[in-house]
C-alpha cells in the first residue's frame, strides 16, 4: 500500500542560511501497520540509508551551494507499505557585504547631536536585506533596511564610532563596517581681543586687533570681527582664518566709545 506522508524543513521557513535543516515528518501507515523506517535524498534518486522512523531527522544536509533546494523524504511502514514527499527550500548561506557607511556625507566634524548615515550595500543574487544595524558606544539598534537613516549620536563633545551592519532575510548578517565622526556642540571659548595694540583710544578708524581663543574638542579655523551686536552668521563675510588671530578692523565713524565684537 502506499503511506501518506508531509515533509517539512526547518520551521516551515522559505529561506535558510545554513545547509544543515532539521526535516519534520509526518506520515499514516497503511491499515493496521506502523511507521518503521525513513530515508531522504537530495535529488530523489540516492536516497540515505534507512534508519528508524521519527517524525524529526536533525542534522540533514543540503545540496551544496546557495540556492531552491529539494529534498525527498521515503517511508515505509511494517507491512511493506511505502511513501514519498517531497519539500522545498531556498538557501542562502552567504553574508551581504557593506560597501561602504558614510557619516554626514563624509565631514569629520558635527555640531549637531544627529547624523545622517548612508549605506551602500549592493545588493547579491541572495536574499534581499531586511535589517540595517547600528552599534555606538556598545548600544545596538536593528530597524528595516534603509539605504539612508538618522542616527542620534551619544551627548558629549568628542569622537563618536558608527558600526554598522546589514541583515538579509535569510538571517545572514555582513561584517561590521565603522566610520567616525567628531560631535563638537560647545562654542570656542574667547580668551582675549586686544584693540590698537591696548590702547585706550585712536584717531584712526582702521585699528590692528589681535585676538586669543580656544577649544577642547577641535582647532579653531576661523574667525569673525563686528562692530554690530549681532552675532555673525556662518556664511557672514567678515570670516577668516584664524592663523593668525590677527588683523585689522574698521571702526564705525564719529568720534565716541566703539565697541568691537569677537
Amino acid at each position: 500500500g502506499t503511506i501518506e506522508v508531509s515533509l517539512r524543513i526547518g520551521p516551515g521557513a522559505a529561506l535558510v542560511n545554513t545547509p544543515s535543516v532539521r526535516l519534520e515528518l509526518s506520515a499514516t501507515p497503511t491499515a493496521g501497520a506502523t511507521l518503521s523506517e525513513m530515508a531522504f535524498s537530495n535529488d530523489g534518486t540516492t536516497f540515505s540509508a534507512f534508519e528508524p522512523f521519527a517524525q524529526t531527522r536533525e542534522g540533514w544536509t543540503l545540496s551544496t551551494g546557495d540556492g531552491p533546494k529539494t529534498v525527498h523524504a521515503r517511508v515505509r511502514d511494517s507491512k511493506g507499505g511505502e511513501g514519498t514527499f517531497t519539500a522545498e527550500v531556498q538557501l542562502d548561506a552567504t553574508k551581504p557585504v557593506v560597501a561602504a557607511v558614510v557619516l554626514d556625507d563624509g565631514a569629520a566634524y558635527t555640531r549637531q547631536a544627529t547624523s545622517t548615515l548612508a549605506v551602500t550595500a549592493p545588493q547579491d543574487s541572495g536574499s534581499t536585506f531586511s535589517q540595517l544595524c547600528t552599534t555606538i558606544s556598545g548600544a545596538r539598534t536593528c530597524g528595516a533596511f534603509a539605504a539612508s537613516t538618522t542616527l542620534t549620536l551619544p551627548s558629549g563633545d568628542g569622537l563618536k564610532t558608527v558600526s554598522v551592519t546589514v541583515v538579509d532575510a535569510a538571517g545572514n548578517e555582513s561584517v561590521p563596517l565603522v566610520d567616525s565622526i567628531v560631535l563638537d556642540a560647545t562654542p570656542p571659548t574667547p580668551l582675549s581681543l586686544t584693540l590698537a595694540g591696548g590702547l585706550t583710544a585712536t584717531k584712526d578708524l582702521t585699528v590692528a586687533y589681535a585676538a586669543e581663543a580656544t577649544d577642547a574638542t577641535t582647532s579653531i579655523v576661523a574667525h569673525c570681527l563686528t562692530t554690530s551686536s549681532v552675532a555673525p552668521a556662518g556664511d557672514d563675510v567678515c570670516w577668516t582664518p584664524s592663523s593668525p588671530m590677527a588683523g585689522s578692523v574698521e571702526l564705525p565713524a564719529g568720534d565716541g566709545v566703539k565697541t568691537v565684537h569677537a
